[in-house]
């Protein structure tokens, strides 16, 4: 959470070169403190869909989830929330999308059976809400949809933790990460990181420490973040939570289909 501080605040580029987050009062004012609408998609293959749900209840911040499928799914993986195809909630208004992994396919997204599907939620997360946050099967779906960077080979099975490292120690998302964490690979699918890094709308945030193999990326105007493997445990919720905190409540002074300028 920020401090907020006097606008003519001396010290403040000290406080904040030694990562205190604060608040200006023009902002502070015109800050809206309502529960965050959050649309989670399952694409119906999440068996820890229910474990990504209670990492958001036990956030500080308030936020009311609303759980949607793809169409050609039954139900969702959940206990905890009730399930609609995500196209009959179109027309509600939600501050974030995030769309789950995939667990169960390590197939390139563009073979799936929902990839059409999947382009039309990402094209309406655009358009409709203020942020996206991609996991595994998701962010290679969006990266390559939205970025033209893709793979047609399928994903290598690995269910064990990989040590990672930070690529950019001044983004927010990675607030309170050491610099080396693991994080639990459950498919490797390797994208062409040249195209990743030559790519100007992105920017790489973290990556495989020992195969450099991109992790987190996100968008310089921060409105999509593609994480490809899921965030659940250590490092991987703490960015979680980052996101809640930096790329959407702090910014939710603003209507929702209005684009900050980049930072």
């Amino acid at each position: 959470m920020p401090l907020i501080i006097p606008d003519d605040l001396s010290t403040r580029w000290t406080l904040e070169a030694d990562g205190v987050f604060l608040l200006d009062q023009a902002g502070a004012v015109h800050q809206d403190c309502r529960p965050l609408r959050l649309l989670i998609l399952d694409p119906g293959a999440n068996p820890d869909i229910d474990r990504l749900l209670g990492l958001l209840s036990r956030n500080p911040l308030q936020i009311h989830p609303f759980l949607a499928t793809f169409h050609g799914v039954a139900h969702s993986q959940s206990r905890l929330l009730p399930s609609r195809p995500w196209d009959l909630r179109w027309t509600d208004t939600f501050d974030a999308v995030i769309v789950a992994d995939r667990t169960d396919d390590g197939a390139p997204p563009q073979h799936s059976v929902f990839w059409d599907e999947l382009r039309d939620l990402i094209d309406w997360a655009a358009e409709h809400t203020r942020a996206g946050l991609y996991l595994g099967w998701a962010a290679a779906a969006a990266l390559a949809h939205v970025h033209g960077v893709e793979t047609l080979a399928p994903g290598e099975r690995l269910e064990r933790a990989v040590a990672h490292r930070v690529v950019r120690r001044q983004s927010y998302l990675l607030r309170g990460v050491e610099d080396q964490f693991p994080i639990h690979v459950g498919w490797r699918r390797r994208l062409p990181r040249r195209l990743l890094v030559d790519t100007p709308a992105l920017e790489l945030l973290a990556a495989a420490d020992e195969t450099s193999e991109p992790y987190l990326l996100r968008t310089y105007d921060r409105r999509s973040v593609y994480a490809l493997h899921q965030p659940l445990r250590g490092a991987g919720a703490l960015i979680l939570a980052n996101w809640l905190n930096f790329h959407l409540y702090q910014i939710l002074s603003l209507p929702v289909r209005r684009i900050p300028e980049p930072r």
